[in-house]
Parts: C-alpha cells; sequence; structure tokens
C-alpha cells in the first residue's frame, strides 16, 4: 500500500514537501499543474496519454500489471462513470487503472477497507428499506 501511496504523492522540488495530487493538482486546457500550497511552486505538466502503453508495432496494450487484462463490461449509472472520469483526471490515470488501483489495494489497506464496508452497508440497507 506504500507504493500506491507514492504514486499518488509528488515532492515538492522548492521546499521538499510531499504532496498529495488530488488536493495540489488541477487541470486546465488538457494539461496538469502541479504546485504547493506551502511555497506556491506550481510546474505545468502535460497529462499522460491514455495510450502510452499502446505498442503499434504489436497492435496491442503493453502489460502494466505483470497479467494480461481481459475487456470487462460493468454497468453503472452516468453520475458514477463521470465521477469515475473526474477522479482518474486528478491523478493522471484512465477508468481501468484507477479500478485496478483500487482493486489491488484495498484487501491490503484495513481503513480503506473498513470504510468501504460501511458504506456497503449503508447503501443495501437503504435499498433494502426502500424495497419493503
Amino acid at each position: 500500500m506504500s507504493e500506491l501511496r507514492a504514486q499518488l504523492s509528488f515532492k515538492c522540488p522548492r521546499c521538499d514537501a510531499l504532496r498529495n495530487y488530488s488536493e495540489n493538482c488541477r487541470i486546465e486546457e488538457g494539461v496538469r499543474i502541479l504546485f504547493c500550497i506551502n511555497c506556491g511552486w506550481e510546474q505545468i505538466a502535460p497529462l499522460p496519454s491514455r495510450y502510452v502503453n499502446y505498442k503499434p508495432d504489436v497492435g496491442r496494450f503493453v502489460t502494466k500489471w505483470g497479467e494480461p487484462k481481459k475487456t470487462r463490461a460493468i454497468r453503472l449509472t452516468d453520475e458514477a462513470w463521470e465521477n469515475l472520469e473526474q477522479i482518474a483526471l486528478s491523478y493522471g490515470v484512465n477508468r481501468a487503472d484507477l479500478l485496478e488501483i483500487w482493486a489491488r489495494g484495498i484487501l491490503n489497506d484495513e481503513c480503506s477497507y473498513c470504510a468501504l464496508e460501511q458504506l456497503l452497508k449503508t447503501y443495501l440497507l437503504q435499498w433494502a428499506t426502500k424495497l419493503s
């Protein structure tokens, strides 16, 4: 899990503070702007291409996870789909990688697992009362 946290943060080159991407990054006109709220440092960085792992000579994407991915289908509301897109963009990844990172890390992080469990129980209880 510490490896995942390291991927979701960056070190400010001016003040050496460790900054969280989601709180210290904004997207404007196709670029990512990293900034530090402590010292005012800013840097413009291009958004990673969604095809960064595509190898045209092979005609497919290369694996990032040590095993090949398969195309899957999930059913989501428009709101959930857009929320996934917004979160993924804030970290410079796509929806599939966002879900992969979350799914691989959730069982190793007790706090996240407990929060998910509580959220699921709350929603299941709400749905059950709506049905009865």
